[in-house]
């Protein structure tokens, strides 16, 4: 995710960007630059939201619907659910709860040599669980698998946008 320049004259130019803050103490974790893209549900399943569904399934029907019944992606790679279900919603929607990073922070270097596959990822101000670091990679809430996994929790983030105004002479 590029940043933003606008021109407003000939020598004065506006940048804006993302930065990710501690929801607790609202210390600045990461920004916008230091996270890593990936293209929502590029795998065919997620584990957990397969295993659900066919519980799910189970509980309303005697029969066991196939892989293809039960996950399907809109062009937009999102994760919906195809099969029908005695509830009010038809269909499920999954968008990413999770952030990734390139590579560990300054912050996170304790936890980083701490353990050579996974580790809690804690806030370095107030001690609150973030997110995590797995080595061996991880799974996002769309289903593609990202490796390594340097995880940030958006429910434990708060996002603000900061705007830089730099005039050049």
């Amino acid at each position: 995710m590029p940043e933003i320049q606008i021109k407003l004259q000939d020598n004065i130019t506006t940048t804006s960007e993302l930065i990710f803050s501690c929801r607790i103490c609202r210390v600045i974790l990461c920004k916008e630059s230091h996270l890593v893209t990936h293209e929502p549900g590029r795998h065919t399943f997620s584990h957990h939201r397969l295993n659900k569904e066919r519980k799910e399934q189970n509980t309303s029907t005697s029969s066991v619907p196939s892989l293809d019944e039960l996950v399907s992606f809109d062009e937009e790679g999102v994760s919906v659910s195809s099969s029908s279900s005695s509830s009010s919603s038809s269909s499920l929607t999954t968008r990413c709860t999770s952030l990734f990073l390139s590579e560990p922070l300054q912050w996170m270097k304790e936890a980083a040599s701490a353990d050579p596959v996974e580790e809690k990822l804690i806030c370095y101000s107030c001690g609150t669980r973030v997110g995590a670091l797995r080595w061996a990679g991880g799974q996002c809430s769309c289903g593609t698998w990202v490796c390594p996994a340097i995880v940030l929790y958006k429910k434990s983030l708060d996002t603000q946008k900061t705007t830089t105004t730099t005039s050049s002479k």
